[in-house]
């Protein structure tokens, strides 16, 4: 009962690898696009710590080194929005 128990996690960590070296593999296409299709892009972000690493990736410049042209929109906190709501 054990060396068959041995046998099937062998078999499905042989399954996991498989589908992992499958997922690392890079398909090239002759169609992509030479160039991006937007590089203006504006992000909607609620300014709460969560967020940071947005705010630090547009100051450091690595949005504009991949060359994107971001700009955040800072969104209210869910409950702001409830109170300038208009009453349905």
């Amino acid at each position: 009962m054990r060396r068959k128990f041995q046998y099937v996690i062998c078999l499905a960590g042989a399954g996991l690898l498989a589908a992992l070296a499958a997922g690392c593999t890079s398909v090239s296409s002759s169609s992509a696009p030479s160039s991006l299709e937007k590089t203006n892009l504006t992000v909607g972000a609620v300014p709460v710590a969560d967020e940071v690493r947005l705010y630090i990736a547009k100051d450091r410049g690595l949005f504009a080194a991949e060359g994107l042209n971001v700009t955040i929109g800072e969104r209210g906190s869910a409950s702001t929005r409830w109170e300038t709501s208009a009453p349905c």
